[in-house]
């Protein structure tokens, strides 16, 4: 059977991972050949997308793995895209925060049970007004970890791996990122310069669709549209990086972000 038609019968980690299986390619092999760690690899081929913080770099990184194996992205990322995206807010209509001096985009996540503390605390506080009205006095009131037994947060399911399945990664263990770990991936075309460490890396047009990755002690990147450019900084998101058609350039180090 086909290559291609192979990766439309399988979920696009299985299908990754049976073409570099077919390549005889060893995950090292595969994270140097991406510019990235082994954790990265696993986490695709086991179809994990929760280690990538929005659907924008999780689609970049398969479009990029694809073709190192030698697969079609497009149903890869169609496969995606119906069975895992996460429809990223922060994607299509980001809010604005200022991060390290640079202006970035992000959607914060919501804590739930912040949500639901606030909703009571406001209940008790309407209630209390009606009866000093209504009574003369404040009646006695429960604390809201009274009111709400909310309860703690599930522990992460541990991996499970197939014994039967010689070809199947360990799990690799989290490792800090000691210095920089920039995904840069472009919604729209931009003519870029990046220096990584002091050397010039890349100095071209890069197309829309495009996801780059590097790491260092220090990358400085200078955009020719960084409205068209989403950033993520050692694994947290830092959203579009500028207004459109806005040139500017950005210092990045373990630290955060900032324009120079």
């Amino acid at each position: 059977m086909a290559e291609n038609d192979t990766s439309k019968m399988l979920t696009p980690g299985a299908a990754l991972r049976a073409a570099r299986t077919d390549k005889h390619l060893s995950v090292a092999a595969a994270a140097e050949a991406l510019r990235s760690r082994e954790a990265v690899i696993t986490a695709l081929e086991s179809d994990d997308y929760s280690f990538f913080s929005a659907d924008l770099y999780a689609r970049g990184f398969i479009r990029n793995y694809a073709r190192i194996v030698g697969l079609d992205p497009d149903p890869l990322l169609t496969a995606y895209q119906d069975q895992y995206a996460k429809n990223d807010p922060d994607v299509m209509n980001p809010s604005q925060h200022d991060v390290g001096g640079l202006t970035l985009a992000f959607a914060p996540k919501k804590n739930v049970r912040a949500l639901i503390v606030a909703g009571i605390v406001a209940i008790i506080a309407l209630i209390t007004v009606v009866s000093v009205v209504i009574g003369g006095r404040a009646p006695d009131t429960a604390s809201v970890d009274d009111l709400v037994d909310v309860a703690p947060e599930p522990a992460p399911a541990p991996n499970v791996v197939d014994p039967n399945n010689n070809d199947t990664p360990a799990p690799e263990p989290v490792v800090p990122v000691s210095g920089v770990e920039l995904v840069l991936a472009f919604e729209r075309t931009s003519w870029t310069q990046i220096f990584v460490d002091g050397v010039l890396v890349l100095e071209e047009t890069v197309p829309a669709g495009e996801t780059l990755q590097y790491r260092g002690d220090e990358v400085r990147v200078r955009f020719g549209n960084a409205g068209g450019v989403f950033a993520e900084l050692n694994g947290t998101d830092l959203g579009v990086q500028g207004g459109r058609g806005e040139v500017i350039n950005v210092r990045y180090t373990r630290d955060g972000a900032d324009v120079s």
